[in-house]
């Protein structure tokens, strides 16, 4: 694959950042992960608009590629010979002397990553995945605020191995006082009574694109949305539960820890939403 950093086309293994790139050193940085379906990037614009809105609270200047990124993702695609494909678009701060400064001579970079899509096994979106109820907490947006997608990814990645040590799928996580967040790398939602719940914007998640969309999808569809602070047992007690982001899309949770959610089975509001947002994308591209 060829990967765009720095204004040029560059085999992945020569793709390399100095060792005082500010991203590399801090996680001084931001990115979106976004999927291409047939050549063509999905929710684009509310991707970009979220790194910017990142970029912003970091107080990096955006370089000036980023208002070509429509342009400059296509071009990544074709020069790759990839229609279906992963795509992660990020900038960092740039590269610094050491220490914390921030000087005026920093040019933050802007790199695309691109790889062919492999998606997940049929077998998890017909059968349901596992989730956990992990021990690592959201770090509370006042000390970060979770609405930002920056290079700093510890607590996931943490919740992540831990939940792959126990055998699940995703970790989920709560915030300082217990209440459902998301899952490492996802948005949660739950079914009960024929309403659909997820924890609001209030609560320290990232929202996600992919979240958003569902919420608008939902809202189409006329089925009852309830945005909220939940406790675990709100989990353990659904007759549904699914989790959302760009690559997953939407993947319905089958257990989280002991409890078997409903019968195990994707629910069927679970299925018209799968289904829905698949007639969403194919009728974009």
């Amino acid at each position: 694959m060829k990967i765009y950093i720095n204004g040029k086309f560059v085999p992945e293994e020569k793709a390399l950042v100095s060792i005082f790139d500010r991203g590399f050193l801090y996680g001084d940085g931001a990115f979106e992960t976004m999927r291409a379906y047939n050549g063509e990037v999905f929710k684009l614009e509310e991707h970009i608009k979220r790194l910017l809105a990142t970029l912003r609270a970091l107080k990096i200047k955006p370089p000036a590629e980023i208002f070509k990124s429509s342009q400059l993702l296509n071009l990544v695609l074709k020069e790759n010979h990839l229609e279906n494909a992963y795509l992660r678009l990020g900038v960092t701060r740039g590269k610094g002397e050491g220490g914390f400064e921030i000087t005026k001579e920093m040019k933050p970079p802007l790199y695309i990553i691109v790889k062919p899509f492999k998606p997940y096994p049929e077998s998890f979106y017909q059968k349901g995945v596992k989730a956990a109820i992990v021990s690592i907490r959201k770090t509370p947006s006042s000390s970060l605020n979770s609405k930002l997608k920056t290079h700093n990814f510890l607590p996931s990645i943490l919740a992540r191995i831990e939940a792959k040590k126990i055998g699940a799928f995703e970790g989920i996580m709560l915030d300082q006082k217990g209440h459902v967040c998301e899952g490492a790398v996802s948005n949660i939602f739950f079914v009960k009574g024929g309403i659909l719940f997820t924890p609001s914007t209030q609560c320290d998640i990232l929202e996600g694109i992919t979240r958003n969309t569902v919420l608008e999808l939902a809202k189409k569809l006329k089925i009852p949305v309830k945005e909220g602070k939940f406790k675990t047992q709100s989990l353990y007690s659904a007759d549904e539960c699914f989790l959302t982001n760009s690559l997953i899309e939407i993947l319905s949770v089958k257990k989280i820890d002991s409890f078997l959610i409903g019968n195990g089975k994707p629910g069927e509001i679970t299925k018209v939403l799968i289904s829905t947002y698949k007639s969403l994308v194919n009728n974009l591209f």
